[in-house]
């Protein structure tokens, strides 16, 4: 049984959306040499510069851009978070060492700094985790979306005849604008 499109009934121009997507990115990467003047500030005498240069990059088609899978939900980001708790831990350990080594009179001073920043250390982790508790569910909500809509996507055919998306097994198609009325439904 011949794939068509729902919209013309031919299958000369049907092609499988995933197949159109990943055709359409192109990396390349360029190098060689290089050439240039300098003036340099000041004296005014101009010299020739020269090295060598690289470029990459990444292009791809406009079609495979309206085409392209929808986006998986970002988890929460702990980088700001770990971070932090690691700067104070180690205000916390530095006011401990130099309050003890300066003095009798200052070391009760940098470990009360210590272990204050080190309270503040476990504060941010606990209500860090308390949050992403918070938002499980809805976290798992959309991941569960993203997984249904990446098999409908999957399943996808692209007329170009007709500019259309459609699920062959449903016999539903969208202009290739509307791709997400079919993969978010």
């Amino acid at each position: 049984m011949a794939l068509v499109c729902p919209q013309c009934g031919k299958d000369d121009m049907v092609q499988k959306v995933s197949s159109i997507f990943s055709s359409g990115i192109a990396s390349s990467q360029y190098s060689g040499p290089t050439g240039g003047l300098g003036v340099p500030v000041g004296s005014g005498k101009p010299f020739i510069v020269g090295g060598y240069t690289k470029l990459k990059g990444t292009s791809q088609t406009e079609l495979s851009r309206k085409l392209a899978p929808p986006q998986r939900p970002k988890r929460p980001n702990n980088c700001l978070l770990i971070l932090a708790v690691v700067v104070l831990v180690i205000i916390g350990l530095n006011c401990a060492r130099f309050g003890s080594s300066a003095g009798k009179g200052n070391s009760g001073g940098g470990i009360l700094i210590c272990i204050i920043s080190w309270v503040i250390a476990a504060a941010l982790i606990v209500y860090n985790n308390s949050e992403y508790r918070k938002r499980l569910p809805e976290i798992e909500s959309a991941e569960k979306k993203w997984q249904i809509a990446m098999s409908r996507w999957n399943d996808l055919y692209y007329c170009a005849r007709n500019d259309c998306v459609f699920n062959p097994d449903e016999g539903l198609s969208v202009s290739a604008d509307k791709i997400n009325d079919l993969i978010y439904r």
